[in-house]
């Protein structure tokens, strides 16, 4: 750049200015680019945060957060410090701070105290998983205390809160106070407590009527087990589209989070994109307990509420100075100056009188305007002249749409004598109130208490009519919800036991006076509990909600479907027949039919079930059952019996059932005796290769009954799983399994045995102590003994069976999983326990070679093995053409009668070790 030099200066002088302006464009350029060096070299920011919760725990809080957000940011760094809300306001005065987040209102007190810049994000808070980005309050009240009903019932009685600063004191006050009721003036006590928790205790130990408490309390301690929702009942709940929890009140944001002015806006903006970046299963949101942070929300709600309820800073009346009176009126007094001070002081008090007048009739517009009744106003004919937000909210009609039209015409059709009687009671006392059903715009019919009062003109004649609509549906909805809870499954919708009995005791004597008979019927979901355990109770409740669907879609609208309780479901054919015979043959007919349709199960979202019934049927009335819990004793028996014989089937109630409760009571008796006078014994059936070489042995227990000889299995072993006279049972197989392998190791045999595990065995505390001491007293070595567990046993507890087997996999014992393939297997689960062997079961062998399902299912269960490294032994192996089919498919070991059916031990032992000795069962 060049510079001409005036001709009028000396050299030296121009030079000077020339140096002088260079110092100054560098200065302001210096100046300019501050906030760029700062930046680029790196600076502390801090952020404030309100410490709500005290000892150390906001803290630990929002510590793993900060240390995100540094790992965010390149050359700031962010310094978390937990301060009270009188300290954010000294930093925020000193502008020691840069961020801040506090509750709501506090926020809106510092808003209107400093000039502060928007808010970045606002907290979205986990309510136990549910995210929410707002909040607000919860008035509770015992259940029984179905007197009260309406948020205004507290007035006159005890609130219990735990601090009238929260929001869970503000937002009902609010509500209360949109109502006309100023608390805490129109309460008898309230009663200060020092958590959430020991106020809804003070409202259950009768030290208060009403609790105060914040959303997500009531669900939180639900969830903890804390609390029985049953004794609590939230008054006026509310409904509020996306919030999943129980609520009293309008809703508020949650915490917000702000930049104060001095902050340059490019931080502002890196450090409000790492907020919003979060998600919830990051390690730092998890940590802090929340679910992360959303764009900001509207804060006026929170600034009315505070406005309302003269929160600071809006707790001090305005004040109206001789100032203020000037510049409202300055035209008019100088225009009316020069007539005195008289004039003046009229003036002033004319200026009074309508500056009063007008503040009434903004807080009546204002009223008028915002609050939740429908008001419709009405001229001396009854035509509507304007109506308010909430009518319009409320009925759906414009405005427009219903001027000019007479106010009767808004309201269902009501008696003749209805308008007389009205005139009447406006003229008596000036108010008419009463309940009516009110007409929606699309023609739907709603329930509303109707208050009518009337103005009267200077001549004493009716010029208005204020008609105040309150409505009733929420209130008939939760009456009608309470009353249905009373007598209906609340899961299903089906009435429940109790009104199945009433019904079924009401029908009795109407059968009987009539000469016709009917059948109860008790339908249980067989297999049922496997499905919890493998898929999890929320797709079992979807389950049984779509069997209840179903089964109520195909009975007569006047049978009786009950749901008695988790998967047992009672029903009632209300029609009756002439006789016995024919009212059993439409009782299983119909059971039939039932069962039938519940072959193939739609949940909602298509995933398909093939379900059975156990079905118990009991005729009534029967003279030596004559009450309904005879009945239902009697319908239960069958369903047992049913259930007893395999399920899926329908069986009757007969007397030959009572001797069967009988002889089930004396195979326990004579079991326990048999076990205790060594009458067990042993068999083994052998497991082999598909070349033939022998590889182990399942080891099974037989009964040696002195009188009826041998008695199978299926015949004691169920008996046996019902008491702990099974683990009595597991315990002596697994002795003589250990001695087995001791003597098979002596010989020089290194042959696996297999025995099973119940159970009700695999359950106990003590079960890993057990084997554990068994293998030590018999010197059995470990990795030749394998424990066959099913799925359905591990899955209860999946940790805990994880823990167990993982212990005795350590000693060297393997797992097997027993009849893998006909529960609802889980390979998530498969892969994270210690098992070292499938076990096909031989309903898919059996039919492999004919059904190709079967074939499927069997090339599935070896391809999983494969993956996972497993060892497979099938089930069933009968024929040839079953081991052909397993020999096509790799290296398979198996078991079945085409390799030897279950012989005793010491015959197995002669044949696999001649050598042996004679007897081992000593």
């Amino acid at each position: 750049m060049s510079v001409r030099l005036r001709p009028d200066l000396p050299v030296n002088k121009t030079l000077l200015r020339l140096r002088a302006c260079r110092r100054l464009l560098f200065g302001l350029a210096l100046l300019a680019m501050t906030p760029w060096v700062l930046a680029a070299h790196g600076q502390t920011l801090v952020l404030g945060v309100f410490d709500n919760l005290g000892e150390g725990r906001t803290q630990r809080q929002y510590a793993p957060l900060i240390e995100h957000l540094n790992s965010q940011l390149q050359h700031e760094r962010i310094e978390l410090k937990v301060l009270s809300q009188q300290d954010l306001e000294d930093g925020i005065a000193s502008r020691t701070l840069a961020f801040v987040t506090t509750t709501p209102t506090h926020f809106v007190f510092l808003r209107q105290r400093w000039p502060l810049a928007g808010v970045m994000a606002t907290l979205v808070t986990a309510e136990d998983g549910v995210p929410a980005s707002q909040f607000g309050g919860v008035v509770l009240r015992r259940r029984e205390r179905t007197e009260w009903r309406a948020l205004t019932d507290v007035r006159g009685r005890r609130v219990a809160v735990a601090s009238r600063l929260h929001m869970a004191w503000r937002a009902p006050a609010f509500e209360l106070r949109q109502r006309h009721i100023v608390v805490p003036d129109a309460l008898t006590q309230v009663l200060e407590v020092d958590s959430h928790e020991n106020a809804i205790a003070a409202v259950l130990d009768d030290r208060a009527d009403f609790a105060f408490v914040r959303t997500g309390i009531l669900e939180k301690l639900t969830l903890n087990g804390m609390l029985d929702p049953e004794r609590i009942s939230v008054v006026e709940p509310q409904t509020h589209t996306g919030f999943p929890l129980q609520s009293s009140t309008r809703l508020y944001p949650e915490w917000p989070v702000f930049a104060l002015p001095h902050v340059d806006e490019r931080m502002v903006r890196r450090v409000a994109s790492a907020l919003y970046a979060l998600e919830p299963d990051h390690p730092a949101v998890r940590a802090a307990g929340i679910h992360g942070f959303t764009t900001p929300a509207d804060y006026l709600p929170v600034e009315n509420m505070a406005r309302v309820l003269r929160l600071p800073p809006f707790d001090q009346p305005p004040v109206i100075t001789l100032g203020d009176v000037l510049q409202q009126w300055r035209n008019e007094l100088l225009a009316t100056g020069v007539a005195g001070l008289l004039i003046a002081a009229l003036a002033f008090q004319l200026w009074r009188v309508q500056h009063r007048a007008a503040a009434r009739q903004r807080l009546a517009m204002r009223v008028f305007e915002t609050t939740s009744e429908a008001i419709v106003v009405t001229d001396a004919q009854d035509r509507v002249v304007t109506v308010n937000p909430a009518f319009c909210r409320n009925t759906g009609y414009l405005e427009r749409e219903v001027q000019g039209r007479p106010h009767a015409r808004l309201l269902a059709p009501l008696p003749a004598h209805w308008q007389a009687q009205v005139q009447a009671a406006l003229h008596e006392c000036g108010e008419w109130s009463g309940e009516v059903m009110s007409r929606r715009k699309n023609g739907e019919l709603f329930p509303e208490w109707l208050t009518i009062s009337h103005i009267q003109d200077k001549n004493r004649k009716v010029s208005t009519y204020v008609h105040v609509h309150t409505d009733l549906s929420e209130i008939r909805r939760a009456e009608a919800r309470a009353e249905q809870l009373a007598s209906h499954d609340a899961l299903t919708g089906l009435a429940n036991r109790t009104q199945f009995q009433l019904t079924l005791a009401q029908t009795l004597p109407q059968l009987s006076q009539s000469q016709r008979f009917a059948g109860v019927l008790l339908l249980d979901i067989d297999r049922f509990k496997h499905i919890n355990e493998a898929r999890g109770l929320a797709l079992g409740d979807n389950l049984l909600k779509a069997v209840a669907t179903q089964l109520r879609r195909h009975l007569h609208s006047e049978d009786v479907l009950a749901r008695l309780d988790g998967d047992t479901f009672a029903l009632l054919p209300r029609r009756g027949a002439p006789s016995r015979e024919a009212a059993g043959r439409e009782a299983l007919a119909l059971a039939e039919r039932l069962r039938g349709l519940l072959h193939e199960t739609v949940l909602p979202d298509g995933e398909l079930f093939a379900l059975d019934l156990s079905v118990g049927i009991a005729l009534c009335p029967d003279p030596q059952s004559p009450d309904a819990d005879d009945v239902m004793r009697l319908a239960d028996t069958a369903l047992h019996k049913a259930k007893a014989e395999g399920g899926a089937r329908t069986t009757f109630f007969e007397a030959a059932m009572g001797e069967a409760v009988e002889q089930r009571f004396r195979v326990e008796r004579e079991l326990r005796q048999a076990i205790a006078q060594g009458d067990l014994r042993c068999h083994l059936q052998s497991q082999v290769r598909a070349d033939g070489q022998l590889v182990g042995a399942e080891a099974l227990v037989r009964w040696a009954h002195p009188e009826r000889g041998l008695v199978p299995p299926a015949v004691f072993v169920p008996i046996a799983e019902m008491s702990d006279l099974v683990v009595a049972l597991d315990r002596w197989m697994l002795a003589q399994v250990c001695q087995l392998l001791v003597r098979l190791d002596r010989q020089g045999l290194a042959l696996r045995l297999s025995v099973n595990i119940s159970p009700r065995h695999f359950q106990r505390s003590d079960f890993v102590d057990s084997v554990r001491l068994q293998l030590a007293d018999s010197g059995a070595d470990p990795a030749r003994l394998v424990l066959e567990v099913t799925e359905g046993m591990v899955m209860g507890d999946l940790a805990e069976a994880v823990r167990k087997m993982t212990e005795l996999s350590a000693l060297g014992l393997h797992f097997s999983m027993d009849d893998f393939g006909t529960g609802y297997s889980s390979l998530a689960y498969l892969k994270r326990l210690p098992i070292s062997e499938l076990k096909i079961d031989k309903s898919f062998v059996q039919d492999a070679t004919s059904n190709p399902q079967d074939a499927a299912l069997v090339d599935t269960i070896l391809a999983v093995a494969r993956q996972l490294h497993l060892q497979v032994v099938a089930e069933g192996v009968e024929t040839p053409e079953q081991a052909a089919f397993l020999d096509q498919r790799g290296e398979v070991a198996r078991q079945g009668y085409l390799y030897g059916r279950p012989e005793p031990m010491d015959a197995w032992l002669a044949r696999v070790a001649p050598t042996a000795p004679a007897s081992l069962q000593a």
